[in-house]
């Protein structure tokens, strides 16, 4: 949610971490950052709700897919 966004006080060192694990063969991150749901999506503003879930695990899926880490069968 953009609420828990801006409470967020050491992005650069979390968008740091993400940038060294990223470079191992085994590891592939994925920015979700810039995913956007609306408020009816959410619980509270870090988790989403079942619908949002779907949503969510949806957009996940066609990433996996689309860097071939499973197969879209």
């Amino acid at each position: 949610h953009v609420a828990y966004f801006r409470e967020i006080v050491n992005e650069d060192d979390g968008r740091l971490f993400l940038k060294r694990v990223d470079k191992y063969e085994n590891v592939t991150v994925f920015d979700m950052s810039n995913q956007s749901y609306p408020d009816s999506l959410y619980v509270n503003i870090t988790h989403l709700n079942y619908t949002g879930a779907v949503q969510f695990s949806k957009c996940l899926k066609d990433s996996l897919i689309k860097y071939n880490i499973i197969d879209g069968k």
